[in-house]
């Protein structure tokens, strides 16, 4: 009998939360413009802040040989949302829906779980850096967010779904399954209202009619 480990277990499903979310977030227009980005920037920030400071309370931060805060990125996304509005600039009102992931503090299962997720998903690849580019968004100061190498990136999920096989019982490995999908859940609730804030893309003029006449 052979035994699946926790990344093929989840991958399924979180792939499939993966290509939803990135539907939702419709990168074409956000990168459209830089208000658009800072909507998105927004969101971004409401649902990992939310997010990291639920794991950080669970005893996922309590194990000494698991450095736990140096994975957040929330406090690269607000270093770089200040960077772009000014320091003292307040973030803007709550637009984005009420966000709801776990009911209480998550154990050990669940914190690892839903820690899986936030960096499988890559928001922070670097292909979204140089979107930001062609909207006047460049600079270390104000993509913190997308620092770091890639493909270090891409294995951090991988790195963790090999810790989780590792340390976690048969019960712990089942709630970070689930932490794992009700986390993937939550970003999709959370930026399905998203295209209703952002403006649409910028129409094309119309061409002049005796170019028409012309053709």
């Amino acid at each position: 009998m052979i035994l699946l480990g926790f990344k093929e277990l989840v991958s399924e499903e979180i792939t499939k939360q993966e290509r939803e979310l990135y539907s939702l977030v419709d990168f074409d227009r956000v990168m459209s413009s830089r208000d658009n980005y800072l909507i998105y920037l927004q969101w971004l920030i409401s649902i990992s802040v939310h997010l990291e400071t639920q794991i950080e309370g669970s005893p996922l931060a309590d194990l000494e040989d698991f450095d736990l805060v140096s994975r957040f990125r929330s406090p690269l996304l607000a270093s770089d949302f200040h960077s772009l509005l000014g320091e003292d600039t307040p973030f803007p009102r709550q637009m984005s829906p009420e966000i709801q992931v776990f009911d209480d503090t998550p154990g050990l299962g669940s914190a690892a779980g839903a820690l899986y997720t936030l960096e499988y998903l890559q928001l922070d690849h670097k292909s979204i850096k140089r979107r930001l580019f062609s909207i006047g968004v460049r600079g270390r100061s104000v993509t913190r967010f997308y620092s770091g190498n890639s493909w270090a990136k891409s294995r951090r999920s991988e790195k963790l779904a090999t810790w989780i096989d590792h340390h976690l019982s048969a019960r712990e490995k089942a709630e970070a399954i689930e932490g794992t999908y009700v986390t993937g859940q939550a970003f999709v609730d959370h930026f399905a209202t998203l295209r209703d804030f952002l403006t649409p893309f910028p129409q094309e003029p119309d061409a002049p009619t005796d170019c028409l006449l012309a053709l």
